[in-house]
Parts: C-alpha cells; sequence; structure tokens
C-alpha cells in the first residue's frame, strides 16, 4: 500500500471516514515525536495558536496555501513566457537578453534566472539567494565582461546586451 497525505482534508474528517468504513488505521510512532519540527509545529505550535489566537487557524493556513499555490502557478505561468521572451539556448548555455529581462518584474527576472540556472545545471541544488543577489548585481551595476561563479562550474558572464550562463 501505498499512502499519501490527505493535506485537503483535517484528521478529524480522516477518522470519522476511516470508523465509516470500518477500515483500520495504522499509526506511525514518529508522528507524535516531537523532536521532528512538523511534529513540534503540528501537536505544539498549531494548538498553541488554536487556543491563543483562532480556533479557526487550521482553515485560515490552509486557504493561505491553497491562494498561495495559485499565485505561484501564475507567477509561474508569467515567469516562463518571460523566460521563451528574453532567452536564446545556445547547446548548454543560456544567453538571456538584458534589455527584455529589465522590463519585467523583480521577481520575474529572479525566476527567469533560477530557470536558466536549471537549464544549465539540471537542478538547483547549491544554487541560492545569494546567487540571484550577484546576478542581479552583474545585471544593473557591474560593467560589462563582469562574471559570477555559480555552483557545479557554472558562471554567468555580462556582455553588451546578454547575460550568458553556462559552463
Amino acid at each position: 500500500s501505498i499512502i499519501r497525505p490527505l493535506l485537503g482534508c483535517f484528521r478529524k474528517e480522516i477518522e470519522d471516514y476511516v470508523k465509516l468504513c470500518g477500515i483500520t488505521a495504522c499509526q506511525d510512532d514518529s508522528n507524535y515525536d516531537t523532536k521532528f519540527t512538523r511534529n513540534k509545529i503540528r501537536h505544539e505550535l498549531i494548538s498553541y495558536l488554536e487556543q491563543n489566537f483562532n480556533p479557526n487557524i487550521k482553515e485560515v493556513l490552509f486557504n493561505t496555501s491553497c491562494t498561495m499555490q495559485e499565485l505561484y502557478d501564475f507567477v509561474e505561468s508569467q515567469a516562463y513566457t518571460a523566460f521563451k521572451r528574453c532567452v536564446k539556448k545556445d547547446g548548454s548555455c543560456v544567453n538571456i537578453n538584458q534589455d527584455s529581462l529589465k522590463r519585467h518584474h523583480p521577481y520575474i527576472i529572479t525566476e527567469v534566472i533560477r530557470m536558466a540556472f536549471e537549464f544549465v545545471k539540471g537542478d538547483l541544488k547549491r544554487f541560492e539567494y545569494a546567487h540571484y543577489k550577484e546576478i542581479e548585481s552583474l545585471i544593473y551595476e557591474r560593467p560589462v565582461g563582469s562574471v559570477v561563479d555559480l555552483p557545479a562550474g557554472i558562471k554567468a558572464v555580462k556582455n553588451k546586451h546578454w547575460l550568458t550562463i553556462g559552463r
């Protein structure tokens, strides 16, 4: 059996359904061990927030997470469109038109840079916020010919009109 979390359901709803269907539920003892951050949040923080601030905090957090997912999906679609407009792929390198890129919202710029790095490397491991800030500085402040060293031997190079990310 494969068991996946039912993020859209509250525990009480699941327990009621299991009881109604006559299913025997299995509990993993690690779910109660508060040495794990997720359990400490679930058993201590959420309870504290319900008792002291909002008895409906779980619903509020769930609704907020749904809204944030929709917002993220929208931003990702905008970033993907910007990526297609601003980027020319050249083998394993990505060339980003800086003038075109600068017309976008700062967050979209960040996402285009993330997509470019991921295209070149294949994943985002070790690519951190500090790298975004260095590339932002490269685009807006540093002179042509400047280079930023990125993880896995990847470099970002500022040319006159293009920012090249590659090995």
